[in-house]
């Protein structure tokens, strides 16, 4: 009896993944040529960087560029022709596969040369980015060097002296070389590498069941059975699809997941009783990810999916299918938890019947914190005995209950400021709120200019030290992320604006660096010790055709709110009780 087909492709990503570290060797041993390069362009200067004159530094950067383009360039070139290898050997393993599991009754496999695959395959473009191999690659070049010039600009501008500089780019000995820009560029590496390389053999593995379509009718997301596995893949696991009509890996960077075929009718065979491989042994070939996470303890579901997802998931009245289909809409979008109880208002009154049986509210208990009613008369106390220490205590987060705020990429000269920032961040907010935050954000650099910037994903920085703006724009993030935050904004805007006329900024505050088309409503906010800015109104911005964030749906509440948290609670609460109470409760209980 042929063996199951699942199991074999399950054995075979395995070996992929040995592959992809091979990958990564060979690729990342580019940037011994790159550190050689920065040490003997410096090493040749007769005088520190910062001595130079702007031409000199233009004339060393042109040639720092050209020298690591050309090594970039060799790199990405072998590396694409490894991958016409990996194509070639996907294809031969999905043809001797379906010959060894399925009874094809003599039908001929059709069948690709490695040169015909591999135009097929750079032409898929990869499902995390939506751009084609090639370009991908470039991009990632270009980048790369790019942090170098930016870095080697800052330096002269700076005064650096050479040897900063190069400690700067390449790291100390001490740290074993892991405080360099150069060790962000090899982690950025080896995260295109091994997405690259699951592209490859996924696109090689569509091409060959797409050209045998007498056998192969569709196609099904495998996901890895284990911990480590990312949400999108346990929710598209054992999902089937027509092809060109769903996902394949990888689906976001160092994806683990496969695909399998879904056979036509006529060569496919009973399958009862097959094993797939997981983490904690067989378990049956047609259960899906959620199946497996249903027979594992409370603990583990928490840890994978979150506390209030995973009572949900073990409390909801829900089956595995119906949670997964719960996780994203149509487009393979994420679901908030708001948007999920708006679908399933009985799972979440089973779960959680002391926060929703009633069906209205949507206030949840962050873990390590008591019920929202209990501590707001806690933190009314403290303002009350005027205990601002106490205050500042009581607003943290528990050990145990706080997350870690993971961004991509932070360029050198922002890691301080972002470090403050990210550290404030994470003893305040959950750690649901924190993944958000990571969502919008993926980069963070410093920028020219004179106001500090969060769009398109990044948060660029105009100066060192302000940690107050950094905060502030990073909050931005959670009103993009979370839909039911940008209503809330919304609706205690309108709520604190009434039925008086709104403004323009220039105008309430006298300052004319603000534009015609920025407008607030006047309030309290700044009778109440905060400024007119809180009352900013995005909507009335997009009206005029000049809109600052995406459509239009920011608010400054939360961003100025929490600056003001930051400074002074106390003076917060006393002067705005209503204002720093609403912050409180959105930042650390709103369930939205």
């Amino acid at each position: 009896m042929a063996e199951a087909y699942i199991d074999v492709a399950i054995r075979r990503q395995a070996l992929l993944e040995r592959l992809k570290s091979g990958q990564v060797r060979d690729f990342v041993a580019s940037f011994r040529d790159v550190e050689a390069l920065i040490r003997s362009a410096f090493g040749s200067l007769e005088d520190d960087i910062g001595e130079a004159t702007t031409s000199e530094v233009n004339a060393l950067i042109r040639q720092l560029r050209d020298d690591q383009g050309t090594i970039f360039r060799a790199a990405v070139q072998s590396h694409l022709r490894e991958g016409v290898k990996i194509a070639a050997l996907t294809h031969s393993q999905e043809l001797l596969d379906l010959a060894a599991t399925v009874d094809l009754r003599g039908t001929k496999l059709d069948k690709f040369t490695s040169k015909a695959l591999f135009a097929k395959v750079i032409k898929r473009p990869l499902t995390t980015e939506g751009h084609l191999l090639k370009p991908w690659l470039d991009d990632w070049s270009t980048k790369e060097v790019n942090r170098v010039s930016g870095i080697v600009r800052t330096g002269h501008a700076q005064g650096k002296t050479n040897k900063e500089l190069i400690r700067e780019l390449v790291g100390t000995r001490a740290n074993r070389f892991k405080d360099g820009a150069l060790e962000i560029s090899r982690r950025n590496a080896e995260t295109v590498v091994r997405t690259s390389v699951q592209h490859v053999a996924s696109s090689a593995r569509q091409e060959t069941w797409e050209a045998n379509r007498d056998v192969v009718d569709r196609y099904q997301f495998v996901a890895t059975l284990d911990g480590k596995t990312s949400k999108p893949c346990r929710t598209l696991d054992g999902q089937k699809f027509d092809f060109g009509k769903g996902p394949i890996p990888p689906i976001h960077p160092r994806c683990r997941s496969t695909t399998i075929p879904v056979l036509a009718q006529e060569f496919d065979f009973l399958s009862k009783g097959r094993t797939r491989s997981s983490e904690t042994g067989p378990v049956d070939a047609e259960n899906g990810y959620y199946d497996w996470l249903k027979d594992q303890p409370p603990g583990v579901q928490d840890t994978i999916l979150g506390e209030k997802r995973g009572k949900l998931f073990r409390d909801g009245g829900m089956s595995p299918k119906r949670f997964r289909d719960l996780q994203f809409d149509r487009n393979f979008e994420p679901l908030t938890l708001e948007e999920m109880r708006e679908l399933e208002p009985e799972a979440f009154a089973k779960a959680f019947p002391d926060i929703y049986g009633d069906g209205g509210t949507s206030t949840v208990t962050t873990v390590g914190l008591a019920p929202w009613d209990t501590r707001r008369g806690q933190l009314r106390k403290l303002v009350g005995d005027g205990d601002e220490a106490g205050l500042r205590e009581a607003l943290k987060l528990p050990t145990s209950a706080r997350g870690t705020l993971n961004v991509d990429t932070v360029m050198p000269a922002a890691e301080e400021t972002f470090g403050v920032a990210k550290a404030y961040l994470e003893e305040h907010l959950p750690p649901d709120r924190l993944e958000a935050i990571a969502r919008g954000v993926k980069t963070v650099l410093r920028r020219k200019g004179s106001r500090a910037v969060y769009k398109a994903s990044k948060l660029e920085l105009v100066t060192s030290g302000n940690h107050s703006t950094t905060i502030h724009e990073l909050a931005h993030a959670l009103e993009y992320q979370l839909p039911g935050w940008s209503k809330r904004s919304l609706d205690f805007l309108d709520k604190r604006a009434g039925s008086q006329p709104i403004k323009r900024l220039s105008v309430l505050t006298g300052n004319r660096r603000y534009r015609r088309t920025e407008w607030a409503w006047e309030d309290e906010w700044k009778s109440r010790g905060g400024n007119h800015y809180m009352g900013k109104d995005y909507r009335r911005t997009s009206t005029l055709g000049r809109v600052s964030y995406p459509d239009a749906k920011a608010t400054e509440l939360i961003t100025m709110g929490i600056e003001r948290l930051r400074k002074s609670p106390l003076e917060f609460a006393q002067r705005d009780p209503e204002y720093f109470e609403w912050l409180v409760q959105t930042l650390q209980h709103f369930g939205g």
